[in-house]
């Protein structure tokens, strides 16, 4: 019931703006108040004849703005004493002891309609000849004329029906609902819409949660009645249970949806959390020697106790690397949009790769793993549409929207390319947002840790000149392996099968618990860029580190690449700083030292130079390539404008050019080409050969050099 202070106030409301009767009949409905009793009491209300005997007082402003202060500031109190509400988790929601009863739930709304329907809601149903002739027994105007707002609470039924309904059977089912003869029997009554109001559609599904890893995940269809539901977005919803009327299906209606925080926003750092994280800082924060001796520790423990997978350290710190990896920071200043980490993991079949991701998720109970790429499709990992029916699409987001601010890792991704689904990953990898361009265009955040899981697609590493090469296989183009930060290669041969077999005699405590790591994550996952600091000199060492990197590495596989490394570097050095619970004595800033960026510096150094990835090797080889080797014996070829002229004219190189170029036979033109790839100017292509840039600069320089009268050696020589 309203107190009296609540009913004044109301009633001054009405009194002073002609007696609003959407406001009373919601009122009545809700509170189970007689308004015209209230308003008389307190003001002299008749409400037989809509006017005030006694003037009402004390009531100022706009009616507009008075409404909307009411309704949605003042009026809170009027919805939430709307009965109570049963707490449910969304995977049991549809259930038939629920049916009809006023429960709350929550989830994600991942899908909604292009557009919502436009539905009846202020209906008037009069009897044309009312007073001229005997009403008629049954007829639902048989004792007056009828007025109605359509509310949730009593008119669901009506409501449902609605829907995917042409205006003929709309009009039909308000007739049959308020017991009307249908419009070929009786004519006389007419049903007027007032006003319509929106009803949306949406598909809501439990959101991750990364307290319960065993959590079913349900995709729900619901209706909203006037209220916008944004997609992507956790709500605290408060509704019914129904049924569908025409495929009996059960559905939500949805009364009132708050926003809300999705899990890892409404985590917070408490004070034996902080003295819990304690347990994963080094003796020595600044001596990188410490920082690597606690990441060891912390591995040998997973190792034994959690994945049982031994010498597989390079996954496990990979998957840390990019599991406690920032959303965003900044770097001299600069903010860095993309903080969020990615990397694949490569490797032969039956070496643990997968084995140790799932295992290390399942403790860490953060990230989402797809088991296999094969049977995933874009609108699954991204989004799309869906046709429900004819004529009707659906807008779907996929498990990377869903784990926004979060992990998915995709096992056996070698798979994506083939189904054309690795492309379309290029923009939401690269910005962090999911986009559907069909009939609309449609965005949402998807700020999404991402590992690819790979077998080389030659079965085998040890088939491959180098283990980098795999990744052309996987990822196809430059730009797609550009968005990895790294990539580690795990070879069959690496770890012997006796190693792998044998029985670990040597216990080893387990002190870092899924409760504390889990603690850990989610203190990596709520760092803000202002909570994230540099020390003194951390900054420098990574500028001169991707200096450093950038002449070592060819950026030809473009995993190090000179003018994006120190951003890169970045990230691994917050997410070992993060590992580290490098912090103050607030616990809520993360204080990133050179220690840290030295040493994922080197671990990155170790994978790159070892010989299962030959990254190392690969640039080495590049280097040799782009130079000319022998250059004597190019002169004693090349000694001729003409023939400069000749080689310079051409894109491609055969036998049968080389015979016309220098005037020979078969056997002469097969010596000169032999000579070429000798010197690395030439490089076969197909049935072909191709310039190298370096012959092409050397030829351009031989040719001025000619023009000004030089010898390309003396005869002494």
């Amino acid at each position: 019931m309203l107190t009296p202070e609540q009913i004044q106030y109301f009633a001054a409301c009405v009194a002073a703006f002609a007696a609003e009767k959407e406001m009373q009949a919601w009122l009545e409905k809700h509170q189970g108040v007689n308004l015209d009793d209230a308003l008389k009491n307190e003001f002299g209300w008749d409400a037989k004849h809509q006017q005030f005997v006694l003037p009402v007082r004390g009531v100022k402003g706009d009616y507009l703005e008075l409404k909307k202060f009411f309704l949605h500031d003042e009026g809170n109190w009027l919805e939430e004493a709307d009965g109570a509400y049963e707490e449910v988790d969304l995977s049991g929601s549809i259930n038939a002891k629920y049916y009809g009863k006023n429960i709350a739930f929550s989830g994600i709304a991942i899908g909604k309609d292009l557009s919502p329907y436009l539905v009846p809601h202020h209906i008037c149903i009069s009897c044309a000849e009312r007073g001229q002739k005997k009403k008629c027994i049954g007829c639902g105007t048989a004792d007056g004329d009828i007025d109605r707002i359509l509310t949730i609470d009593d008119d669901k039924d009506l409501l449902v029906r609605f829907p995917n309904s042409s205006s003929q059977q709309v009009n039909g089912d308000i007739r049959r609902y308020f017991n009307i003869p249908s419009y070929n029997t009786c004519r006389l009554v007419n049903v007027e819409v007032k006003r319509k109001i929106n009803l949306e559609e949406i598909r809501l599904t439990s959101e991750v949660n990364y307290e319960r890893i065993d959590n079913d995940y349900v995709i729900h269809r619901c209706y909203v009645l006037g209220k916008e539901m944004r997609t992507n977005q956790a709500y605290k919803c408060y509704g019914t249970t129904w049924v569908d009327p025409k495929t009996q299906q059960g559905i939500h209606i949805i009364k009132k949806a708050k926003g809300e925080s999705n899990n890892i926003r409404k985590w917070e750092l408490t004070p034996e959390i902080h003295e819990q994280l304690k347990l994963f800082q080094p003796e020595n924060q600044m001596d990188k020697f410490s920082v690597a001796a606690k990441i060891q520790e912390i591995h040998r423990d997973l190792e034994h106790n959690v994945t049982k997978i031994w010498k597989r350290d390079n996954i496990l710190t990979a998957c840390d690397l990019v599991m406690h990896t920032p959303l965003h920071f900044r770097f001299l200043g600069e903010y860095v949009q993309k903080g969020w980490g990615e990397c694949a993991i490569i490797g032969d079949t039956r070496t643990g790769k997968s084995a140790t991701v799932k295992a290390l998720i399942l403790h860490y109970r953060g990230g989402e793993f797809i088991t296999s790429g094969e049977n995933t499709t874009l609108a699954g990992l991204l989004g799309g549409l869906q046709q429900v029916a004819p004529g009707k699409w659906t807008l779907n987001w996929g498990k990377i929207v869903m784990n926004d601010r979060g992990l998915v890792v995709i096992d056996e991704a070698d798979t994506l390319l083939e189904q054309n689904i690795m492309g379309h990953l290029t923009g939401v990898r690269s910005s962090g947002v999911a986009e559907v361009v069909k009939i609309q265009t449609q965005k949402t955040m998807a700020r999404t840790r991402q590992i690819f899981i790979a077998n080389p697609k030659n079965g085998s590493l040890a088939t491959y000149n180098h283990g980098i090469d795999t990744l052309w296989d996987i990822f196809g183009k430059a730009q797609d392996i550009s968005r990895l930060d790294f990539a580690v290669f795990v070879d069959e041969g690496a770890v012997s099968s006796e190693e792998i077999n044998r029985r670990m005699e040597e216990q080893v405590p387990h002190v870092f618990t899924s409760e504390i790591c889990h603690e850990r994550l989610m203190w990596s996952w709520t760092r803000r860029s202002k909570q994230i600091l540099w020390a003194p000199g951390c900054e420098d060492y990574i500028l001169q580190a991707s200096i450093e990197m950038g002449r070592q590495y060819t950026p030809e596989m473009p995993l190090v690449i000179g003018a994006e490394m120190r951003y890169t570097i970045g990230k691994m050095a917050a997410s070992i700083a993060a590992q580290m619970f490098s912090t103050d004595d607030s616990g809520e800033v993360l204080i990133i030292h050179m220690a840290h960026a030295q040493v994922a510096v080197e671990w990155l150094c170790r994978q790159y130079n070892s010989a299962v990835s030959g990254y190392s090797d690969y640039s080495e080889q590049l280097r040799m390539d782009r130079e000319i080797k022998n250059v004597k014996d190019l002169e004693d070829i090349i000694d001729d404008v003409d023939i400069i002229n000749e080689l310079l004219s051409i894109k491609q190189l055969q036998i049968t050019d080389a015979e016309e170029i220098w005037d020979v036979n078969r056997d002469g033109a097969r010596t000169r080409i032999a000579v070429l790839r000798r010197c690395g100017a030439i490089k076969k292509v197909s049935y072909y050969y191709k310039k190298s840039p370096a012959f092409i600069h050397w030829l351009k320089d031989a040719k001025r050099r000619l023009k000004n009268g030089e010898i390309f050696h003396s005869e002494e020589e």
